[in-house]
């Protein structure tokens, strides 16, 4: 999930800077251009699109880069002893935490996606246009859900600015 984020954080950060070398710079990747490389760092580029959001993504990549993974969402805690999950386990806390952000990050990308190639909407085929109506109310429907929950308050403030364009 953390380079869905990191990603489209990038995309969006070159759509507002409009500015044709970083998306040069931004396809290269770690190769580079003419020894240049996309030097933007995450911080600016979520301060520039979702001030605020760049500290929930840090926690994302503390999963990522440390062994929280292993230890919150493939194992028990009981009675201080640290008990790994064999098989898939379900984990109403954890999953929450999984879904709500992916759903939001997914409805990001394809509003986005519809606002850089507008065509989509005039070109696609009536059956698709119905079933991504659907997912697209699903989608805005736990964004609503996830802004009455006052704990979110402070993520949902910084995504918003991400999923809206």
């Amino acid at each position: 999930m953390r380079h869905i984020v990191e990603t489209f954080v990038r995309l969006k950060y070159i759509a507002k800077m409009q500015n044709i070398e970083l998306i040069d710079l931004a396809f290269a990747g770690h190769r580079g251009i003419k020894g240049k490389k996309f030097k933007v760092s995450y911080q600016k580029q979520f301060d520039e699109i979702a001030p605020g959001l760049y500290d929930f993504y840090r926690i994302l990549c503390d999963i990522s880069h440390g062994s929280m993974t292993s230890h919150v969402l493939k194992s028990t805690i009981s009675g201080g002893s640290v008990y790994f999950d064999n098989g898939i386990v379900f984990k109403p806390d954890e999953s929450t935490y999984v879904i709500n952000q992916f759903s939001v990050y997914l409805l990001a990308h394809i509003e986005f996606m519809r606002w850089i190639f507008p065509e989509i909407d005039k070109n696609r085929p009536e059956s698709y246009a119905a079933k991504e109506h659907e997912v697209l109310a699903v989608l805005w429907s736990l964004m609503k859900q996830i802004s009455e929950n006052s704990q979110n308050k402070t993520w949902y403030d910084a995504v918003k600015l991400l999923v809206n364009v």
